[in-house]
C-alpha cells in the first residue's frame, strides 16, 4: 500500500486526470465507443462489468425513488459501449440528482476502485523487487524509462 502521506497526492492526480474539477456525482460519456456511462472521480464504468459500480448506480437510483422498471431500463441503456448519452435530458437530470443525493455511495465506490489501484501499485513494486529492481518514483525524461 502506498504510504499514507502519498495517498492525497495520488488521489488528487487521479481525480484531475479523470474528471478535472467536475463533480463526480454526475454521468460522464467518453464518446469513444469503448465504455459506457461512468461516474465518480475514479470513473466507474457501467459497461466494464464492475459489480460494485452497477450496484452503486442502481442503489442511488432506487434511493431517489425511481421505479424499478425505470432503473432497469436506464441501467441497461448506460451499460453498453456508447458514443453519446442515450438518455433524455429529463432522465439525465434525474440520474445526476440521484447520484448527488447518494454521494456517500459514490464515494464508497470510488474508495473501492482506488483501493484496487493501490493493490495494483503494490504488485508492480513487488514484481520489481522480485527482479532485484526498484521503482524510483521519479519521472523519467525519456522513453523508455529505466529502472534502478
Amino acid at each position: 500500500m502506498p504510504q499514507e502521506s502519498v495517498k492525497p497526492a495520488l488521489r488528487a492526480a487521479l481525480r484531475m486526470h479523470e474528471i478535472g474539477s467536475a463533480s463526480p456525482y454526475k454521468l460522464f460519456f467518453a464518446a469513444k465507443g469503448k465504455s459506457g456511462a461512468s461516474f465518480g472521480f475514479m470513473q466507474g464504468d457501467l459497461a466494464a462489468g464492475q459489480p460494485d459500480v452497477t450496484k452503486t448506480f442502481r442503489r442511488a437510483l432506487q434511493r431517489a425513488g425511481i421505479a424499478e422498471s425505470a432503473v432497469n431500463g436506464i441501467t441497461r441503456r448506460l451499460s453498453v459501449h456508447l458514443i453519446a448519452n442515450p438518455l433524455s435530458t429529463g432522465e439525465t437530470s434525474q440520474v445526476n440528482a440521484a447520484l448527488l443525493a447518494s454521494s456517500d455511495l459514490v464515494d464508497a465506490m470510488d474508495e473501492e476502485i482506488l483501493g484496487s489501484v493501490y493493490d495494483d501499485l503494490d504488485l508492480c513494486i513487488a514484481t520489481a523487487a522480485n527482479a532485484n529492481r526498484k521503482i524510483s518514483g521519479k519521472p523519467c525524461s525519456s522513453w523508455p524509462c529505466g529502472s534502478t
